[in-house]
């Protein structure tokens, strides 16, 4: 885990109580955030419909009972000509929904997550989501870049506005760059 120390002090009296955040920008990775301190990670490899996908969660489960987590995914291709984009996405936010709630809460946990809306961040389409497992409720963010897919979850067992925009909020990508057209030589 690598994180810089750009740390900053919540504002204290407002729901859960993070005294310490900071900024979390891992080696490889195009995000940061803000996480709780002393956050963990972990790198694992899981299959999904024949393919081998690469996660990487970043994760604090907070004493207070919430849950800060990051999840990295790469390895289903973006390929137009087999698949739309929309679909690449819905590829990743099931596995997702089915690996993360198993790797927070053990092998009878089920995820359910509902749309709430569409977003976009500096160029990188996204969606929202409520995201329930088990005692724990919260909200998904969700967004696909030409390398990586990214889902950003806020889990908690009390509401906590406050918090849940803070940390949701922080999470950053660099503006889209779009691939420029092919060049064609021209006959001469």
């Amino acid at each position: 885990l690598i994180a810089s120390p750009g740390s900053s002090r919540a504002q204290t009296g407002v729901g859960t109580s993070i005294a310490e955040w900071e900024t979390l920008r891992p080696a490889g990775e195009e995000f940061e955030i803000l996480m709780p301190k002393n956050s963990t990670s972990e790198v694992t490899k899981e299959t999904y419909h024949k393919m081998t996908l690469t996660m990487r969660l970043y994760l604090s489960d907070h004493p207070s009972g919430a849950v800060f987590a990051v999840t990295s995914m790469s390895g289903i291709k973006s390929n137009p000509a087999l698949y739309s984009e929309g679909e690449r996405v819905n590829s990743y936010v099931d596995a997702f929904r089915r690996w993360f709630p198993v790797k927070l809460r053990g092998k009878e946990a089920v995820g359910k997550i509902s749309l709430v809306g569409v977003t976009q961040l500096n160029g990188h389409s996204g969606r929202n989501y409520n995201f329930v497992i088990g005692e724990l409720s919260g909200s998904l963010q969700v967004f696909a870049t030409r390398k990586r897919f990214y889902a950003i979850a806020f889990l908690n067992k009390k509401k906590d506005v406050a918090t849940k925009e803070r940390f949701l909020g922080s999470f950053l990508l660099p503006q889209k760059v779009n691939e420029p057209e092919p060049t064609v030589a021209a006959d001469t």
